[in-house]
């Protein structure tokens, strides 16, 4: 069982706490996801669009990675991070959940890549293309206006770039243009991980039909 969007890391920055502990009024954390079966995660980050202003973004990331890591080093025994295919099934096997470190939101606003290779060395495998619900320099969210069009030769770049690190190129939160050029843009396959379908539920958030289908055909 694979959870591909789970937020653990953020509450333990603002509130305190382990993520070994049962909340009494949280929504995840490792005792429900062992009792709910879970054998990996995409341990996600989350660098929210208030660091994005003054630019905070990259010190916002690598402050919640390192908590990440600290949490995820002081529960070894009950989950490891996974940097490949081979590790999910080897701590799988081991009986631990397998942590595949992810970024939500923007690693930096421009797509640096100085950044995203640092972050991959820190154990970085997945990364959203658009800033969460926030165009950054590279690539259009869903819900506003376009500035790109979808994404431009940055965003080319920074897609080359997780290709050949071997790293999960999310397209959640991005526009039909920035899914779909993705697509295009990638020699591997890319990832929606989480939303809805907008043929269910009429809203940009939603992928549509024809995007979901250019993503599956990959």
């Amino acid at each position: 069982v694979f959870d591909a969007h789970v937020h653990m890391i953020n509450r333990q920055f603002y509130l305190g706490g382990d993520i070994n502990q049962r909340y009494p009024n949280g929504q995840v954390d490792l005792p429900r996801a062992r009792e709910g079966g879970v054998d990996a995660m995409f341990f996600s980050i989350y660098a929210q669009e208030q660091y994005y202003p003054k630019r905070f973004e990259v010190k916002q990331t690598l402050r919640l990675m390192d908590l990440s890591l600290d949490q995820i080093d002081k529960n070894r025994n009950r989950i490891e991070i996974a940097r490949t295919a081979s590790d999910l099934e080897r701590i799988a096997r081991a009986g631990k959940i397998a942590a595949v470190l992810d970024i939500e939101g923007g690693f930096d606003l421009d797509g640096d890549l100085h950044v995203l290779r640092a972050l991959y060395r820190l154990g970085l495998r997945s990364a959203m293309l658009p800033a969460h619900n926030y165009t950054n320099n590279f690539a259009d969210y869903c819900c506003g206006p376009p500035k790109w069009n979808g994404i431009n030769e940055k965003g080319r770049e920074v897609i080359h770039e997780m290709n050949r690190l071997g790293m999960v190129i999310n397209v959640a939160h991005g526009s039909d243009e920035t899914i779909r050029q993705a697509v295009e843009a990638s020699s591997d396959p890319v990832l929606f991980s989480h939303g809805g379908f907008r043929h269910f539920v009429d809203m940009p958030r939603s992928v549509t039909d024809g995007s979901a289908r250019a993503i599956a055909s990959a």
